[in-house]
C-alpha cells in the first residue's frame, strides 16, 4: 500500500492483523482505492471475508464422517475450538500410512466447500 502511495498505512500488529485508523487513511480517496485494488490479490484469499464459522464447521463434521466411513474409524470430529485432534496413538490408523491418505484424498473435496478448511493439529 505504502508503495501504491498511500505512505502512512500500517505494519500488522503483533497478531498480523491491521490496525486501520479511519482518521488517519482516507480509505474513499481515488488513491486509496486504487491501491487497495493493486495490493488485494496479495492478502489471504485475495482479500475475501474468511468463511463463515457454521459453514466451516459444518464441513469439518462431514469430513470427519467421511473419514471414518473410508478407513479411519476413530477419526474426531472437530474439538470446541474448531480444530481437528489427530493422536497417532488412538486413531486406530497410521496418519502417515497409505489408509489415512487415502481417505484424505477422498473426503478432501468436502473441505473445497469452503475457504481454509479445518486445522487438522497432528500429534504422536
Amino acid at each position: 500500500m505504502r508503495e501504491k502511495g498511500i505512505t502512512n498505512f500500517p505494519d500488522p500488529n503483533a497478531q498480523g492483523k491491521l490496525d486501520l485508523n479511519g482518521n488517519e487513511l482516507n480509505s474513499n480517496s481515488a488513491q486509496y482505492k486504487a491501491a487497495d485494488d493493486a495490493c488485494k490479490p496479495l492478502l489471504p484469499q485475495g482479500g475475501a471475508p474468511p468463511p463463515n464459522a457454521a459453514a466451516v464447521g459444518a464441513a469439518q463434521v462431514k469430513y470427519a464422517k467421511c473419514m471414518r466411513e473410508n478407513g479411519v474409524p476413530k477419526f474426531p470430529d472437530p474439538n470446541p475450538d474448531g480444530g481437528i485432534d489427530i493422536n497417532g496413538d488412538t486413531l486406530g490408523v497410521d496418519p502417515m500410512g497409505p489408509v489415512f491418505k487415502a481417505a484424505d484424498q477422498k473426503c478432501q473435496p468436502i473441505l473445497a466447500e469452503v475457504a481454509g478448511g479445518p486445522r487438522i493439529e497432528k500429534r504422536p
